[in-house]
C-alpha cells in the first residue's frame, strides 16, 4: 500500500482523489489542482474512490454528492471508517446548498464543503489551505503521540516506564478483585550493575540495559509490551528505572507458573552479552509478591516485592525468591538500624580508629589510616561492614565523611603540636563524598579551621570511585594537589583500569589490595603480582603501602621488595587516639631499646675483632 506521496524532481508532492460522475468537473478540478502542486486520482463513483483510497492513501478527497451506485455522503462515512481515512481531509463538492445537505455533509464525515458551480481559482486556494491545516493537524497529533510516548515509556529501551507500570498494576488489581484472580509481581534488580559502569563506562552500561530489555522480551514471549501466553496469564514488563525492571502476571490461576518466569529469565540472562570484543556477565536477583497473598494494593505489593528482591541479594544474588512474612523482620531492622545511624552524630556515637602505617626502609611509624567505627549503647560496637554501605545508600556518609575529615584534622594538629612530627593520616573518601560538588570548598575550610599542614592530610578513594566520572574526577583531584593534599588509590590490582589511572591522574602512591598480601609467601602468583607492583609504581615514581600485613614473612618479603610502608595486625589494629599515642610511645621505646642492643652487639663485635 503505498503513502500518498510520490517523489517529483527531488521532493514529495501531495496526492489528491477527485471523485465525481461527472467527467468535465473532473478534468477541470484536475487542472486546477495539478497548478497547485498536487499529483491527481481520478474515480467516477464511490466504489472505484474506496479502492483507490485504499490502494493510494491520498492527502485530500474532492467528493461529489450525487453520484450512482455509491452516493457521496455513503462514501465519505466509508472513508471514515478506514483507519487510514481517520484523519484525511475531504471536501464535499455539491450543488445542494440548502441547510439539510450541508448538515447531512457534516453528520457522513465531511471536513468542509464547496458548492457547484464552483469557482476554480478559490477551489486551488482553499485546497491548498485545507492541506496546510491537515498538516498542522498532524503535526500536532504526532507531537501529542510523541509526547504520551515519552510520558509513558521509558526512552532507552522503550518499555513502559514507572507511570505506566503504576496504571497497569492499578488496573491489574481492580480485575484480580472482581475475578478471583492472583496477580503475581516480579522485580528484578541487576546484580553489580554498577560495576559495569565503573568498569565499561555509561555508554556499554546503556547498550548492556538495552540487551537485557531485549532478551527479557523473547524469553517473556511478548510482542510489544503485554501478550497472553500458552499458560492463559498475561505478562508485562517494564523499565523502571536504572538497572531495576518489573514483570506483571495478571489473570495467574497457579503460583507455579511465577517461579517458571522467574527460571526463565536467570537463565536467559546467564549467557554472557558480547561488546565489540569485551564480554559482560550480569545476574538479576528478583524478589517475587503475589495477590492478594502478599499485598493488597499497589504500594504493598511493590514494597513486600521490593524486600524480597532484597532477600535475594543476601542469599547470593543470581537468584529469585517469594516474600514471606519473616522477610519484613529484617526490613525492620535494617530501618531502624537507618534511623539510630541518623541520630549517631548527634549522640557522639561515632568514633574515629586509627591504624598505623610503618616505613619498611626507616623501620619507624609513618602515619596512620583513619576508620570510623560506630559504638552504639545498646547494641555495641557495629561493623562498618554494616553500616557504612547503609550510609552510602542513604546519603548519610556524606555529613558522617565531613565529621571524620574535621575530626582527623583537629587531632593530627593536636599531635603535630604535641612533637608528633613526620606523620600523615590517610582518610578515605566514599563515593558519594568525592561527588559532592562542595567537597574540595568543605576540606579547605577544615585545613584553614585547624590550620593543619594539607601536606600531612592523605585522601584514599578506590579505582570504582574515580572512573565513575573520570573528567571530573580529574578537575576534583587536580584541586585538591593544589592544596598540597596527597592522592592515595586504594585497593590496587583488583579494578579493571588501574594502569590507565596511574597514567592520567594525579597521584602520589597506592594501596596493594590486601587479597594479594596474604598469600605472598606461599603463592608464587600472588608474589609475582606484588613485585611487579611494587616495581611499576616505583618507576612511576609512586610510593607503596601494603595493607592487610598479618605475619612476619610478609613483611619480610616486603621488605625485600622495597615496599615502602605497610599496615596491617601484625603491626597493630585499629585503635582509639588515646591509645594511639600510647602505643606509638611504645613503639618508639621498643624501637630505641632495639637500637641500643643492635649497637651493643656492634661494639661487642669490634672488641673481639681487636682481640683477635
Amino acid at each position: 500500500m503505498g503513502d500518498g506521496m510520490e517523489v517529483i524532481d527531488g521532493r514529495k508532492r501531495p496526492l489528491a482523489l477527485i471523485v465525481d460522475d461527472d467527467e468535465t468537473v473532473r478534468l477541470l478540478v484536475r487542472q486546477t489542482l495539478e497548478q497547485s502542486d498536487f499529483d491527481v486520482e481520478e474515480a467516477e463513483n464511490g466504489v472505484i474512490a474506496l479502492s483507490a483510497f485504499r490502494n493510494r492513501r491520498p492527502h485530500i478527497v474532492l467528493l461529489d454528492v450525487v453520484m450512482p451506485e455509491l452516493d457521496g455522503y455513503r462514501t465519505c462515512r466509508a472513508i471514515r471508517q478506514l483507519p487510514e481515512g481517520e484523519h484525511t481531509t475531504i471536501l464535499m463538492m455539491t450543488g445542494l446548498d440548502d441547510v439539510d445537505s450541508i448538515n447531512e455533509a457534516f453528520d457522513a464525515g465531511a471536513t468542509d464543503f464547496i458548492t457547484k458551480p464552483m469557482n476554480y481559482l478559490i477551489l486551488g486556494h482553499r485546497v491548498r489551505y485545507m492541506l496546510r491545516t491537515m498538516q498542522a493537524f498532524e503535526s500536532l497529533r504526532e507531537s501529542r503521540r510523541q509526547i504520551r510516548h515519552l510520558a509513558y515509556y521509558d526512552s532507552l529501551t522503550n518499555l513502559p516506564n514507572r507511570r505506566l507500570f503504576g496504571d497497569r498494576l492499578n488496573h491489574s488489581l481492580e480485575i484480580a478483585r472482581r475475578e478471583n484472580h492472583l496477580v503475581a509481581l516480579l522485580f528484578i534488580d541487576l546484580d553489580n550493575f554498577k560495576r559495569i559502569n565503573d568498569t565499561f563506562g555509561h555508554t556499554v552500561g546503556d547498550n548492556l540495559l538495552q540487551a537485557v530489555a531485549r532478551r527479557l522480551l523473547h524469553a517473556l514471549r511478548k510482542s510489544d509490551t503485554v501478550s497472553r501466553n500458552t499458560e492463559g496469564y498475561h505478562l508485562s514488563l517494564s523499565r523502571l528505572g536504572g538497572d531495576e525492571f518489573t514483570v506483571l502476571l495478571e489473570h495467574l490461576k497457579r503460583v507455579e507458573d511465577v517461579a517458571r518466569v522467574a527460571r526463565r529469565i536467570t537463565e536467559t540472562l546467564s549467557a554472557p552479552f558480547l561488546f565489540g570484543k569485551e564480554e559482560v556477565v550480569i545476574t538479576p536477583s528478583i524478589g517475587i509478591a503475589v495477590y492478594p497473598h502478599d499485598g493488597k494494593d499497589n504500594e504493598e505489593l511493590i514494597k513486600n516485592a521490593d524486600t524480597a528482591m532484597y532477600c535475594a541479594k543476601d542469599e547470593g544474588r543470581n537468584n529469585y525468591q517469594f516474600y514471606t512474612a519473616s522477610m519484613n523482620a529484617s526490613s525492620f531492622e535494617r530501618l531502624s538500624l537507618e534511623n539510630n545511624l541518623r541520630k549517631a552524630l548527634d549522640r557522639e556515637e561515632l568514633q574515629v580508629y586509627y591504624q598505623p602505617k610503618i616505613d619498611l626502609a626507616r623501620h619507624k611509624v609513618s602515619g596512620m589510616e583513619a576508620l570510623m567505627r560506630w559504638n552504639h549503647p545498646d547494641l555495641g560496637m557495629i561493623s562498618p561492614d554494616e553500616f557504612i554501605p547503609l550510609a552510602e545508600q542513604t546519603g548519610l556518609i556524606v555529613g558522617m565523611g565531613e565529621w571524620v575529615i574535621r575530626t582527623v584534622c583537629r587531632q593530627m594538629q593536636e599531635w603535630v603540636s604535641a612533637g608528633q612530627t613526620g606523620l600523615k593520616v590517610a582518610v578515605n573518601l566514599s563515593a558519594r563524598q568525592f561527588r559532592q560538588d562542595n567537597l574540595v570548598d568543605v576540606i579547605s575550610d577544615v585545613i584553614r579551621e585547624t590550620s593543619l599542614d594539607p601536606q600531612r592530610l592523605e585522601l584514599e578513594l578506590t579505582e570504582s570511585v574515580i572512573i565513575d566520572d573520570l573528567e571530573a574526577s580529574r578537575g576534583t583531584l587536580a584541586e585538591l594537589k593544589a592544596m598540597g593534599i596527597r592522592i592515595s588509590l586504594d585497593d590496587f590490582g583488583t579494578g579493571y583500569s588501574s594502569l590507565r589511572l596511574l597514567k592520567e591522574l594525579p597521584i602520589d602512591s597506592l594501596k596493594i589490595d590486601q587479597s594479594f598480601i596474604r598469600d605472598i609467601t606461599s603463592d608464587v602468583d600472588d608474589a609475582a603480582i606484588v613485585s611487579t607492583l611494587i616495581s611499576l609504581a616505583h618507576n612511576l615514581k609512586l610510593r607503596v603501602i601494603a595493607e592487610g600485613v598479618e605475619t612476619g614473612k610478609q613483611l619480610e618479603y616486603l621488605r625485600v621488595k622495597k615496599c615502602d610502608e605497610a599496615q596491617g595486625y601484625l603491626i597493630a589494629r585499629p585503635m582509639t587516639a588515646d591509645a594511639f599515642e600510647n602505643w606509638i610511645q611504645e613503639h618508639r621505646k621498643s624501637r630505641r631499646s632495639a637500637s641500643s642492643k643492635r649497637e651493643a652487639r656492634k661494639r661487642e663485635t669490634r672488641k673481639l675483632s681487636r682481640c683477635v
